[in-house]
Parts: structure tokens; sequence; C-alpha cells
């Protein structure tokens, strides 16, 4: 079997490994309380762990890979925006409020994403808001701004 992963994708799962190790290094280093380990352990196993299920995926795949099935330039394209509108949605969570920004940032990831229909992407949006509203607001004390929740 040949190994042939995109040495962009290669990059990608560097800056997740470091990105991860950077995290947990200063969170243990700052507190190595129980009440923080609870938080950034999981995370420090949970992302090594899916980069290296990532890498055997793509060995076990090999010469299998289709190359017509490469991305287009409007699939990149789309990615890109999707990935400045997420910036948008960090700066919007405390100036808006976090169920606003979150609500428009997922419906227009879904239609971005090829989400069709009138009335799929709002209920989508509307649903997933407020299961994360309500799950980081049980999750972490920290009171973030609702408009409507």
């Amino acid at each position: 079997m040949s190994f042939r992963i995109p040495a962009s994708h290669l990059v990608l799962l560097a800056v997740f490994l470091a990105g991860t190790a950077f995290v947990a290094l200063n969170g243990y280093a700052a507190s190595s309380s129980t009440r923080n380990l609870v938080v950034i352990g999981p995370i420090g196993l949970a992302v090594p762990v899916l980069v290296l299920l990532a890498l055997v995926s793509e060995w076990r795949a090999g010469a299998d890979a289709d190359t017509s099935s490469r991305p287009t330039f409007r699939d990149t394209l789309m990615d890109v925006v999707l990935l400045g509108l997420f910036g948008v949605l960090c700066y919007a969570l405390t100036n808006i409020g976090f169920d606003v920004a979150t609500f428009v940032f997922l419906w227009v990831g879904v239609v971005l994403s090829g989400g069709r229909g009138w009335w799929q992407p709002p209920v989508y949006s509307a649903l997933m808001t407020v299961f994360l509203v309500k799950a980081f607001g049980s999750l972490f004390p920290y009171p973030m701004t609702t408009v409507v929740l």
C-alpha cells in the first residue's frame, strides 16, 4: 500500500498536535488541580488519538483513493469563507450574544456546506443552538451573554 497524504493535511495535523500540546502543558503548569485536569486531560489525550486514527485511515486507504474526488476551487473557497465566518462568530459571541451568534453561524454554515431547503437549516440551527447554550451553561460557570436563551 502506498502512503500518500497531502502535505497540507500533514501540516494541519501537526498544527493540531502542537496546539493541543501547548494548551495542555500550559494548563498543567498553571494548575495541576483535578478541576483543571478534567478539562484539559481528555482533550490532551483525544487529539493525538484522533490524529493517529486519521493517519491510519489514510494509510489503509492507500492507492485505493480516487483522485477524481479532489475538492474543487469552489469547495475550497467555501471552506475559507466558513473559516472566516468562524472568526466573526468568535468576535460576535460577546458583542451580539452567544445564542444569536451561534444560531446565525450555524445557519450560514449549513447553507454554505450544501444544506438545501427552506426550513431544514434554520430548524437545525435552532435545535443545535439550544443544545449548545444549555450544554455550555451547565459545563462552565462563566456567564455568557445571551439575548433569547
